[in-house]
């Protein structure tokens, strides 16, 4: 059973991934984070029409002027890049990998907002991105 304190795993959907494509691994940035999160969760971003490319560690919420990640109804944070993959995952690979393809974010097709994963589910994001 997962406790409270155990950090969350995430896939955020967005179109728009403004500064994202400059991101290595390694490097501190910030993202919109799920309403919920904490320092310590891990967001995993989709690009629509793209797929994913970006594993994320919450380091800290912050304010934000403007109010930007607000409008999606997420919060601004203070993110480490844990992964970010040269290529990214597609929709296609998603569907055709036998731990992916059952996540609710593929079997719904990307569509909502925020989904949640599994360990071992972040664990074949992770080995794909790399």
């Amino acid at each position: 059973m997962k406790d409270d304190s155990d950090p969350q795993v995430r896939i955020t959907v967005a179109k728009n991934v403004k500064h994202l494509p400059e991101l290595k691994t390694g490097q501190l940035s910030w993202w919109c984070a799920p309403p919920d999160a904490r320092p310590g969760d891990i967001v995993v971003v989709y690009k629509v029409q793209h797929g994913i490319q970006w594993v994320l560690k919450v380091q800290k919420l912050v304010e934000e002027e403007p109010p930007w990640c607000r409008l999606f109804g997420m919060r601004k944070a203070e993110v480490e890049a844990l992964c970010v993959g040269a290529k990214p995952i597609t929709f296609q690979q998603l569907k055709r990998n036998r731990v992916l393809s059952k996540t609710t974010p593929v079997r719904r097709s990307f569509q909502g907002g925020i989904f949640s994963l599994t360990e071992p589910e972040l664990q074949e994001v992770l080995r794909l991105l790399r």
